[in-house]
């Protein structure tokens, strides 16, 4: 194939590669929010933080699929500046946004409306950058390669890691240290995978 006409999975991988460069600062945010300590296993972290960054790269990726994918086949032109472009996206994305703000409204589904409302300028922003970096960049075929397979292999990664969270047996600050000779605690206080109180009882 010629540079002009990439691969399909090549142009996959520059705009997963390119997004997620975009999205950097919000990735740093989320690993160093300081929200991966509420168990006592010294790897629960690990755990937490694979799980959000992989969700993170999970929705970078079908948004390619759904919002990318669409705009560059029938909406950007050839000729069309980077403006534009540019303002195609923010416009395609803040409709959809628009769309399942005003619907998670209407079926009552106040936390995905929040989400949206905040999601939304975000996502405009992400894609904004992302469609500048992948302009400069979807030319190094090989090195786009490597990078989304990496970034899917970040995906998959809490599938295959144990879950460090549920081997925790309380919940920091929360209990005393387990005592010599104890085998088991129950209680209906908190539960023990999450942190909520008086929502579960745990053993």
């Amino acid at each position: 194939m010629s540079e002009n006409k990439p691969l399909f999975f090549d142009r996959v991988a520059g705009a997963f590669a390119a997004a997620t460069i975009a999205f950097v600062p919000g990735i740093v945010l989320i690993a160093t929010a300081g929200s991966f300590s509420g168990h006592v296993h010294p790897l629960s972290w690990l755990d937490q933080l694979t799980e959000s960054i992989g969700m993170v790269l999970a929705i970078i990726l079908v948004a390619i699929f759904v919002i990318a994918y669409p705009v560059e086949r029938w909406f950007v032109k050839p000729d069309h500046s980077f403006w534009r472009v540019g303002g195609t996206y923010a416009k395609f994305i803040g409709t959809l946004g628009l769309v399942l703000y005003i619907s998670s409204i209407l079926f009552q589904a106040g936390g995905y409306a929040a989400v949206f409302f905040i999601a939304t300028p975000i996502a405009a922003l992400t894609a904004f950058v992302g469609r500048a970096i992948y302009v400069r960049t979807a030319k190094f075929h090989k090195a786009n390669r490597v990078a989304a397979i990496f970034l899917a292999a970040l995906i998959a990664l809490p599938l295959v890691l144990p879950n460090f969270s549920q081997m925790s047996y309380k919940v920091s600050a929360f209990y005393p240290d387990l005592q010599p000779g104890e085998i088991s605690r129950g209680t209906w206080d908190v539960n023990e995978t999450d942190g909520s109180a008086g929502s579960h009882f745990s053993n």
